[in-house]
């Protein structure tokens, strides 16, 4: 039986994005290490932690009310992830952007987001596809008008396509497409891309609602490729991804260096 990850229709994305674990108060029972790691790291991926910055720990402590030995454990998760940078006086700023570490992130995004998609399609069922169309009209409607609009429909269609892949490999992806929105970020404050992802994710809904998952895989890997490319472009004009272009070479059959926005 396949799983449902997110609430089905009837319950909007605001709706969702409320009874996430980030949102919840802080004596729902986890411990104040946690309560601080699900803090910083949504500040971070959500932009308001800027690249760069210094963490205040005197200030993030006091407004969560808990002490610097839960702070400093919630920091070390992060700087695990990648997210966070200590130093050797104990200051720990937010990761700056990098072509190095844009290129490795898509790189993992390809080859695990066209697994999934791959397992996923054979298995949508009515409902993901007929909330998938309703999601790519969303994105229709908001083009370069509401950025927000268009990336809460974004990230709702490409919840739905994803479904019904295996938790963990949806995990995965999860996390690398939470870790990319630092990076897509960058795009969309150049207005970059709306044009051509549209393109590309009307060719994925069909795809889909032709259970046609080897297709579907084939523009997700694309899909990314462009975005990878644009935002190393905007990072880092003169970096070389080796990396990505083989991996393209051999997935795709081909570089691919035209920009898109995932």
């Amino acid at each position: 039986m396949a799983e449902d990850r997110f609430p089905r229709s009837g319950v909007t994305q605001q709706a969702a994005d409320s009874a996430s674990p980030e949102d919840e108060p802080t004596d729902s029972g986890r411990d104040a290490s946690t309560v601080a790691y699900l803090k910083i790291r949504k500040d971070i991926l959500a932009g308001r932690a800027a690249p760069g910055s210094y963490l205040n720990q005197v200030h993030i402590a006091r407004e969560l009310a808990i002490s610097r030995g839960p702070l400093r454990e919630a920091l070390r998760r992060l700087e695990n992830e990648g997210l966070v940078i200590s130093e050797k006086n104990r200051r720990s700023r937010v990761a700056e952007l990098s072509a190095s570490d844009a290129e490795q992130l898509y790189a993992l995004r390809c080859v695990n987001e066209r697994l999934a998609i791959e397992l996923s399609v054979p298995l949508l069922t009515e409902d993901d596809l007929r909330e998938m169309a309703e999601a790519f009209a969303a994105m229709q409607a908001s083009d370069k008008t509401d950025e927000d609009a268009w990336e809460a429909a974004h990230e709702r269609f490409h919840e739905l396509a994803l479904a019904r892949a295996p938790g963990r490999i949806y995990g995965v992806v999860h996390e690398l497409r939470e870790h990319a929105g630092r990076y897509i970020r960058l795009l969309h404050m150049r207005g970059v891309g709306h044009p051509i992802a549209l393109q590309e994710h009307e060719q994925l809904l069909t795809a889909c609602q032709e259970a046609d998952a080897g297709r579907a895989a084939q523009i997700v890997t694309s899909h990314l490729a462009r975005t990878a490319f644009g935002v190393l472009t905007i990072v880092d004009p003169l970096y070389e991804p080796a990396a990505l272009r083989q991996l393209m070479r051999r997935v795709l059959g081909g570089p691919m260096a035209s920009a898109s926005a995932s």
